[in-house]
Parts: C-alpha cells; sequence; structure tokens
C-alpha cells in the first residue's frame, strides 16, 4: 500500500516538472502581450496588487 502511494506521489512530481516549462512560456507570452491600460483602470478604482492580479489578469490567461 505504502509503494503505491510512492509511486502516485512520483509519477505527480514529474509530471508537474516535465509540464511546469510549457506552461511557464505561455503565461510568460501572455503576460508580454498583456494590455497594461487594464491594469492602470483597475489601479485607478482602488484594487490592490493581489486584486488586479486576481480579477483582471488571471481570468484573461
Amino acid at each position: 500500500m505504502v509503494l503505491d502511494q510512492v509511486r502516485l506521489l512520483i509519477t505527480v512530481l514529474s509530471h508537474a516538472m516535465l509540464g511546469a516549462p510549457f506552461v511557464v512560456i505561455t503565461v510568460t507570452v501572455i503576460f508580454a502581450g498583456f494590455n497594461q491600460t487594464l491594469m492602470h483602470a483597475a489601479s485607478s478604482l482602488g484594487a490592490n496588487a493581489w486584486t488586479r492580479f486576481r480579477r483582471v489578469q488571471l481570468p484573461l490567461i
């Protein structure tokens, strides 16, 4: 039983490590072409950095 859990953990971690570079590249490209006017608008409406990320940037990914 413990061996199965170790195998599952190794499988999940290796899958995450192999997929992480593709996620980083995709998110970097999206953020590079991101319209900064939306962030300035959110700031002018009183949103802090976390709220801007969560409510403006994250849904656009």
